[in-house]
């Protein structure tokens, strides 16, 4: 038996083209919103399961 990984991944990032939807994660997760230009970021996330 294989074992198959099903997942959905998004990922965030400083260079990204829609940077104020990046921001607005960013602000969602810390609770406030932080200075944009002193602000780096390189977010993974990844939701899934595994089927048989």
């Amino acid at each position: 038996m294989y074992a198959r990984v099903y997942g959905i991944e998004k990922r965030y990032r400083r260079s990204d083209a829609d940077l104020p939807k990046s921001l607005m994660i960013i602000e969602n997760l810390l609770g406030f919103k932080p200075h944009e230009d002193r602000l780096e970021f390189d977010l993974s996330f990844w939701a899934g399961g595994l089927g048989g």
